[in-house]
């Protein structure tokens, strides 16, 4: 006699044992909406801009390659070892620059990483869980203000604070060349407040060559920038002069046969005769102007014979 049995009728003993595995779970279910018209319009907003972003950037690194192609064929590969800027005779390179901006990077990432790793792992294993989720936060938000709110922020509030760290950092330090501070600001350090009618000649020189490549021009134009300095304040102007030639041009107007000698490259001899515009009597390297100079009035102004 044939008996039918039941799901119902097994005893547990009837069962199969399970192990327990993943694969004898019921998979989730996964809820599924309609997309409606907004949806699509806004993911197909998200995608457009994403192709716009995407081509902007290509088309900036294009325009970037593009020129620099042309730099790159005037100067070859000594564009990364020439300190000099002379575009004008294709004699330029980045070499004064790129040592700085590696030793920028280095202490950026000396510094950031280990801040950021201290930072994840006290969040993570020190902080009490309430104070987590606003932690996180925090970090998103500093990560998501743009860097030029932080470059407001460091002028106009931080800089005047951050004086007296430089100048320690300065006194103890300065045998590290990060630490280093040269020039103008060793002189005058102490005497930030007060007015700069109160430094000397040469310092207010300094001071205004400063200013000067403060907007970062391509020619620096000194008209007779040691006419009324004494000896120590004329030498240090023309070591700046010096220090700045592997960054700016600089033209210099001076009546000074010795300094021109001393700081320039190349030399341009004016002369305006009597009745007549002035005009360039001759220009060349400095070494031939004053060693063998071409033109007959050249050769009697810098031997002394006139002027």
């Amino acid at each position: 006699m044939a008996a039918t049995h039941h799901e119902s009728d097994r005893t547990d003993s009837d069962r199969p044992e399970s192990d327990g595995s993943e694969s004898d779970r019921p998979a989730p279910r996964r809820p599924r909406a309609a997309r409606g018209l907004g949806d699509r319009i806004f993911r197909l907003q998200l995608t457009a801009t994403g192709v716009v972003v995407l081509a902007i950037m290509a088309a900036v690194g294009l325009f970037l390659l593009l020129r620099a192609a042309q730099a790159l064929r005037a100067t070859g590969f000594s564009f990364l070892t020439t300190a000099e800027w002379q575009p004008d005779v294709h004699h330029f390179g980045i070499a004064a620059v790129l040592t700085g901006t590696v030793l920028i990077a280095a202490v950026a990432v000396a510094l950031s990483v280990p801040l950021a790793v201290g930072t994840a792992l006290f969040i993570s294993d020190v902080t009490p869980r309430p104070l987590r989720r606003t932690l996180v936060t925090m970090v998103d938000l500093m990560a998501a203000v743009p860097s030029v709110v932080y470059g407001l922020w460091g002028l106009f509030f931080l800089q005047q604070h951050v004086i007296g760290l430089s100048r320690w950092l300065s006194d103890w330090f300065g045998w590290i060349p990060l630490f280093t501070v040269d020039g103008l600001w060793k002189e005058v350090r102490d005497r930030l407040r007060q007015p700069g009618g109160a430094l000397s000649g040469g310092q207010q020189q300094r001071l205004c060559i400063a200013r000067a490549l403060a907007v970062r021009p391509r020619v620096l134009l000194m008209d007779e920038p040691c006419s009324a300095l004494d000896p120590t304040s004329t030498r240090r102007v023309e070591e700046t002069i010096h220090e700045l030639a592997d960054q700016v041009t600089v033209v210099i107007v001076t009546h000074n046969m010795q300094q021109a000698a001393r700081v320039s490259q190349q030399c341009a001899f004016f002369l305006a005769e009597q009745g007549t515009p002035g005009g360039i009597v001759e220009h060349g390297p400095t070494e031939d102007i004053f060693g063998t100079p071409k033109d007959q009035r050249t050769a009697d102004y810098v031997a002394g014979r006139f002027g």
